[in-house]
Protein backbone atom coordinates (compact mmCIF):
# COMPACT_ATOMS: atom_id res chain seq x y z
CA UNK A 1 0.00 0.00 0.00
CA UNK A 2 1.30 3.16 -1.00
CA UNK A 3 0.77 6.58 1.17
CA UNK A 4 -0.34 10.02 -0.49
CA UNK A 5 2.74 12.08 0.91
CA UNK A 6 0.45 15.24 1.01
CA UNK A 7 -1.71 13.87 3.27
CA UNK A 8 0.81 11.77 5.18
CA UNK A 9 2.83 15.06 5.84
CA UNK A 10 -0.49 16.45 6.91
CA UNK A 11 -1.31 13.66 9.38
CA UNK A 12 2.38 14.14 10.46
CA UNK A 13 1.61 18.04 11.38
CA UNK A 14 -0.71 17.05 13.77
CA UNK A 15 2.36 16.32 16.28
CA UNK A 16 3.27 19.20 17.98
CA UNK A 17 7.34 20.00 17.81
CA UNK A 18 9.70 21.86 19.80
CA UNK A 19 11.81 24.58 16.76
CA UNK A 20 15.43 24.60 16.84
CA UNK A 21 18.60 25.85 15.36
CA UNK A 22 21.97 24.27 14.47
CA UNK A 23 24.71 26.34 13.83
CA UNK A 24 28.15 25.50 13.91
CA UNK A 25 31.36 27.15 12.08
CA UNK A 26 31.95 25.93 8.14
CA UNK A 27 34.16 25.04 6.03
CA UNK A 28 34.83 28.45 4.92
CA UNK A 29 35.32 29.67 8.33
CA UNK A 30 31.89 31.28 8.66
CA UNK A 31 29.33 31.07 11.11
CA UNK A 32 26.29 28.78 9.85
CA UNK A 33 22.70 28.21 11.07
CA UNK A 34 19.79 25.92 10.12
CA UNK A 35 16.13 25.36 11.63
CA UNK A 36 15.21 21.97 12.75
CA UNK A 37 12.19 20.37 14.37
CA UNK A 38 13.52 16.56 14.61
CA UNK A 39 15.26 17.48 17.67
CA UNK A 40 15.06 15.04 20.66
CA UNK A 41 17.02 13.29 23.22
CA UNK A 42 18.05 9.52 22.63
CA UNK A 43 20.72 8.79 25.96
CA UNK A 44 20.99 10.10 29.25
CA UNK A 45 24.62 8.11 29.75
CA UNK A 46 26.01 8.82 27.72
CA UNK A 47 24.34 11.77 26.74
CA UNK A 48 23.12 12.07 23.09
CA UNK A 49 20.78 13.77 20.90
CA UNK A 50 19.62 13.45 17.24
CA UNK A 51 17.76 15.13 14.63
CA UNK A 52 17.39 14.62 11.14
CA UNK A 53 18.59 16.27 7.60
CA UNK A 54 16.91 15.94 4.23
CA UNK A 55 19.13 14.13 2.00
CA UNK A 56 18.31 16.41 -1.12
CA UNK A 57 18.36 19.38 1.38
CA UNK A 58 20.39 22.40 -0.44
CA UNK A 59 22.06 22.48 2.67
CA UNK A 60 22.83 18.79 3.37
CA UNK A 61 26.36 19.15 2.16
CA UNK A 62 27.38 21.56 4.71
CA UNK A 63 25.30 19.89 7.98
CA UNK A 64 25.42 16.42 7.19
CA UNK A 65 29.44 16.33 7.76
CA UNK A 66 29.84 18.68 10.83
CA UNK A 67 32.14 17.80 13.71
CA UNK A 68 31.06 19.94 15.78
CA UNK A 69 27.78 22.49 16.30
CA UNK A 70 25.41 23.84 19.02
CA UNK A 71 21.83 23.20 18.95
CA UNK A 72 19.87 25.59 20.48
CA UNK A 73 16.28 25.53 21.38
CA UNK A 74 14.30 28.20 20.56
CA UNK A 75 11.76 30.83 22.25
CA UNK A 76 8.04 32.07 21.46
CA UNK A 77 10.31 35.48 20.97
CA UNK A 78 12.04 33.91 18.34
CA UNK A 79 10.21 32.91 15.26
CA UNK A 80 12.16 35.22 13.20
CA UNK A 81 15.37 33.72 13.43
CA UNK A 82 13.28 30.10 12.59
CA UNK A 83 12.25 31.87 9.69
CA UNK A 84 15.78 33.38 8.82
CA UNK A 85 17.70 29.75 8.68
CA UNK A 86 14.64 28.05 7.83
CA UNK A 87 14.87 29.58 4.05
CA UNK A 88 16.94 27.44 1.50
CA UNK A 89 19.93 28.88 0.55
CA UNK A 90 20.63 31.33 3.16
CA UNK A 91 22.44 29.80 6.07
CA UNK A 92 25.05 32.62 6.69
CA UNK A 93 24.18 33.56 10.28
CA UNK A 94 23.04 37.44 11.02
CA UNK A 95 25.49 38.90 14.01
CA UNK A 96 22.42 40.05 16.20
CA UNK A 97 21.13 36.65 16.41
CA UNK A 98 24.43 34.57 17.81
CA UNK A 99 27.04 34.41 20.70
CA UNK A 100 29.93 31.64 20.73
CA UNK A 101 30.99 28.97 22.96
CA UNK A 102 34.33 29.48 24.50
CA UNK A 103 35.54 26.66 21.67
CA UNK A 104 33.92 28.99 19.22
CA UNK A 105 30.93 27.69 17.79
CA UNK A 106 27.97 29.87 17.77
CA UNK A 107 24.90 29.32 19.29
CA UNK A 108 21.08 31.61 19.00
CA UNK A 109 21.52 34.14 21.69
CA UNK A 110 18.42 34.00 24.26
CA UNK A 111 17.48 30.79 23.28
CA UNK A 112 15.72 28.75 25.91
CA UNK A 113 18.44 26.49 26.03
CA UNK A 114 21.93 25.49 23.77
CA UNK A 115 23.80 22.18 23.28
CA UNK A 116 27.04 21.66 22.66
CA UNK A 117 27.44 18.78 20.32
CA UNK A 118 30.13 16.66 18.78
CA UNK A 119 28.96 14.12 16.24
CA UNK A 120 28.61 10.30 17.51
CA UNK A 121 27.16 8.93 14.67
CA UNK A 122 24.93 9.23 11.24
CA UNK A 123 22.05 6.41 10.03
CA UNK A 124 20.52 6.32 6.95
CA UNK A 125 16.62 6.26 7.39
CA UNK A 126 15.04 6.82 4.09
CA UNK A 127 14.70 10.52 2.38
CA UNK A 128 16.71 11.70 5.87
CA UNK A 129 19.85 10.88 7.64
CA UNK A 130 19.07 10.60 11.26
CA UNK A 131 22.47 12.47 12.91
CA UNK A 132 23.35 11.17 16.74
CA UNK A 133 25.73 13.69 18.66
CA UNK A 134 27.44 13.47 22.22
CA UNK A 135 26.64 16.27 23.98
CA UNK A 136 29.71 17.90 25.77
CA UNK A 137 27.65 20.86 27.31
CA UNK A 138 24.93 22.86 27.77
CA UNK A 139 23.43 25.93 29.26
CA UNK A 140 19.68 27.01 29.75
CA UNK A 141 20.16 30.78 29.88
CA UNK A 142 16.70 32.01 29.52
CA UNK A 143 13.26 31.90 30.90
CA UNK A 144 10.52 32.14 28.60
CA UNK A 145 8.05 29.49 26.45
CA UNK A 146 9.07 27.24 24.18
CA UNK A 147 8.53 28.22 19.88
CA UNK A 148 6.43 25.06 18.68
CA UNK A 149 5.09 24.75 15.35
CA UNK A 150 1.71 22.88 14.97
CA UNK A 151 -0.38 21.94 11.90
CA UNK A 152 1.46 23.92 9.49
CA UNK A 153 2.05 26.75 11.64
CA UNK A 154 3.46 28.89 14.97
CA UNK A 155 1.14 28.01 17.61
CA UNK A 156 1.33 29.78 21.34
CA UNK A 157 1.85 27.19 24.18
CA UNK A 158 -0.71 28.09 27.04
CA UNK A 159 0.96 27.29 30.56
Amino acid sequence: MELDERQYRNALGRFTTGICVVSAVSEANAPIAMTINSFSSLSLSPSLVQWSIKKKSMCYPLFSRLGRYTISVLSDKQAHISQRYAKPGEHAMHPDDYSSTESGVPYIRGSLAHFVCKSWGQMEAGDHDILIAAVEGFSTDAEGKPLVFFGGGYRPLLI
